[in-house]
């Protein structure tokens, strides 16, 4: 059955494992943005907080490497939101094959 929305766990006419591939999927995005943002906000806070901190190889690795995340975090939720936008009938016709259908 083709639906427009993502399936809630009070679906009745949702199967078991729509819903929880559904609610794992919006879990690890979620997780992902948060831990990106917290780790790019708390790297900022120290910077700004601080009066000229040192700069060390290892500053600037953590530094970049707070960055790529950042980065891949938002790519991540944009794909996401985007992908689940248009790819609806792509993610009906993975839940029909897992169904067996």
């Amino acid at each position: 059955m083709m639906h427009g929305t993502a399936p809630n766990a009070t679906d009745q006419d949702r199967g078991w494992t729509e819903i929880l591939l559904a609610a794992a999927l919006q879990g690890a995005t979620f997780a992902v943005v948060k831990a990106a943002v917290d780790s790019a906000g708390a790297a900022g806070v120290q910077k700004a907080a601080s009066q000229g901190p040192v700069e060390t190889p290892t500053h600037r690795l953590q530094e970049r490497n707070s960055m790529r995340v950042l980065k891949f975090a938002a790519g991540f939720a944009v794909g996401y939101v985007l992908g689940s936008r248009a790819g609806r009938e792509k993610y009906e016709q993975i839940v029909a094959t897992a169904r067996g259908s």
